[in-house]
């Protein structure tokens, strides 16, 4: 973030009317950005700054006319900083006296200051995690939605576990109910003569972490059928569990018909 661009705007005040709230903070932006490297302000963003008889210290036409109709002799700056240096404001305080502010009064504010960045923080920290779980779900929700209606057949199986089946894949798998699939073993969909293979495809994805290159396997429908299927399968994460993605299509007449050339 480049601080040197942003102002000072007022969200909140005790002591003052709104219209004198407007014209001392307009007034204090414009002068932070008028004066010089020299100036008591020059450090304002990061450390407490405290400025007692501004009206000699301040440049003519910025905060000085603002002393003088107010009458306050002194002001103090605390930058509103979290635990990681982020600035989350500035508390600005102004006193009517030119000996306010003493080093007790400077600790509390400071940590006043320090408070109000770590409560501004976490409605903030809170906020962007609701804003973001909100838009996971409707990700989740548009993901869903084009997995359960594409035309390849879709399973999830975690753990060793399937746990999902879109229609597609329930299909293809002689499944009449849509829970009748999930909760077996995925082993018990692959034919013994392919379930060494699958093991084997399936820990070096998960170790690898990336998806796994088509291969012919059978599978064992639910209807007690064997088909020959083309298969790859995707690492994913379902419902905060390690997982797999197995998409397959039927090439099974694919595979007679070349067995019928062949002969």
């Amino acid at each position: 973030n480049n601080h040197s661009h942003q102002k000072i705007r007022p969200v909140a005040s005790y002591g003052l009317t709104p219209d004198e709230l407007i014209e001392i903070s307009n007034d204090f932006s414009i002068s932070l950005k008028e004066q010089s490297d020299t100036s008591p302000d020059r450090n304002y963003r990061y450390q407490t700054v405290v400025v007692k008889n501004p009206n000699g210290k301040l440049k003519p036409d910025s905060e000085t006319h603002q002393a003088q109709k107010y009458k306050y002799l002194s002001r103090g700056s605390f930058p509103m900083l979290t635990h990681e240096g982020e600035i989350m404001g500035l508390l600005i305080v102004y006193a009517a006296e030119d000996d306010s502010l003493d080093e007790k009064e400077l600790i509390l504010l400071e940590e006043l200051a320090g408070d109000i960045a770590y409560g501004i923080k976490s409605l903030r920290t809170k906020q962007e995690r609701k804003n973001a779980l909100e838009q996971l779900q409707i990700s989740e929700e548009n993901y869903r939605c084009l997995v359960e209606y594409n035309p390849a057949a879709i399973a999830v199986h975690s753990q060793g576990i399937i746990v999902y089946m879109n229609s597609a894949a329930m299909k293809l798998m002689g499944a009449e109910d849509p829970q009748q699939g999930l909760g077996k073993p995925v082993m018990d969909f692959v034919h013994p003569d392919y379930r060494e293979i699958v093991k084997k495809r399936i820990k070096k994805a998960q170790q690898e972490n990336k998806s796994s290159e088509p291969i012919h396997e059978k599978f064992l429908t639910l209807d007690g059928r064997t088909i020959d299927v083309e298969v790859t399968s995707i690492p994913t994460v379902y419902q905060g569990k390690s997982a797999s993605q197995v998409v397959f299509w039927d090439i099974t007449k694919h595979i007679e018909f070349e067995q019928k050339l062949k002969n």
